[in-house]
């Protein structure tokens, strides 16, 4: 099975790198992040891009070309936990009826991130770190203990 994991580089991918780490041994996982000199050196054919922040044009771009990305390495799961590139990631999963699943960031203990509050809609799986949380979400959000 192939499984996209999507987030900007330094924490947001770390932790999912943290969660996913038996998923990682087992599967093939391709990162979605942006170019940095760690990122460069993740193993795979990855979708790296450069950064951009809050601008419409260039979610509106990632998600075109993605959809191109997981359609070409046949992705079967996308995950995500925010930030820049997840929303593109689970938006173009979505087109393609790819699964995906958000992970709310560890740091998120009360309030929702603008990442979450867009990818609550997107993913077919949202789970919270907090249990805090769950109020702030609808009932699609689940709590299953403190992943990381």
């Amino acid at each position: 099975m192939n499984i996209a994991l999507a987030g900007t580089s330094g924490g947001h991918i770390s932790e999912l790198r943290i969660i996913c780490e038996e998923l990682i041994k087992k599967e093939n996982v391709f990162y979605i992040t942006d170019i940095t000199e760690r990122t460069r050196a993740l193993p795979g054919n990855n979708y790296l891009y450069k950064h951009f922040i809050r601008n419409v044009f260039a979610y509106q771009y990632h998600a075109i070309r993605l959809l191109f990305y997981l359609k070409k390495n046949t992705i079967h799961c996308v995950i995500s936990n925010g930030a820049e590139i997840g929303i593109p990631a689970l938006l173009a999963a979505r087109l393609l009826r790819i699964k995906t699943i958000f992970i709310e960031h560890i740091s998120r203990m009360t309030q929702p991130s603008i990442s979450g509050r867009i990818c609550y809609y997107l993913a077919h799986c949202f789970l919270v770190q907090h249990p805090a949380l769950l109020k702030r979400y609808g009932a699609k959000a689940s709590y299953e203990g403190a992943i990381l």
